[in-house]
């Protein structure tokens, strides 16, 4: 956005605020923004929801975001973040869903990192996993994920591997012709 400079944040594109004029919500989704996350985020007290998906965001997710406890909507996925999400927030209630599910809902699943964004070598069509809404239902995971990129980055939306019947294959492998020679060996033993 062309936002001019000295501008009130409440009239900027992608910013929202509340009658009183705190900002409630940042939403700046694939407009090729670079750069760190800076830790002044974590201190707006009233941010329910901040969308930077799909940018070019790198550095660290900063500790001082656990401090933003009305944050209900993190969405950082297709960014270049590195490490792991702070312990802190992970365990903070309501983001992303975080420790809310039906009764009878895996601990495991309701607390975890991975609510926040999918660890480094993981991914999901959501960039997270997705705590489950009913009972007996798993909700999405985040998956591992091979190509050589997926050692790096958290908050994965994809991968440049793939899977056919279960198996993953890694796109040097697929452009070596491991793909289409265990494609020819299944065609033949279905012959």
């Amino acid at each position: 956005y062309l936002w001019e400079a000295g501008s009130p944040a409440c009239q900027r594109a992608g910013i929202e605020c509340s009658d009183s004029g705190k900002v409630t919500a940042i939403r700046l989704p694939s407009l090729g923004l670079r750069g760190p996350l800076i830790p002044e985020l974590g201190f707006l007290g009233e941010l329910h929801s901040l969308d930077l998906s799909n940018n070019f965001i790198t550095g660290f997710v900063p500790s001082e975001f656990r401090f933003v406890d009305k944050l209900i909507d993190f969405d950082i996925r297709g960014n270049e973040l590195q490490g792991v999400i702070p312990v802190l927030l992970c365990i903070t209630e309501g983001i992303n869903s975080n420790g809310v599910g039906p009764e009878g809902t895996n601990f495991d699943l309701l607390y975890t990192c991975d609510n926040i964004a999918c660890a480094r070598g993981t991914y999901s069509e959501f960039g997270r996993a997705v705590v489950p809404t009913e009972e007996d239902v798993d909700g999405t995971q985040c998956m591992p994920c091979y190509d050589d990129e997926a050692t790096y980055y958290i908050g994965r939306d994809s991968c440049t591997d793939i899977s056919i019947g279960g198996l993953q294959f890694r796109q040097d492998d697929i452009q070596h012709g491991v793909v289409y020679t265990i494609f020819a060996l299944f065609t033949l033993a279905f012959i």
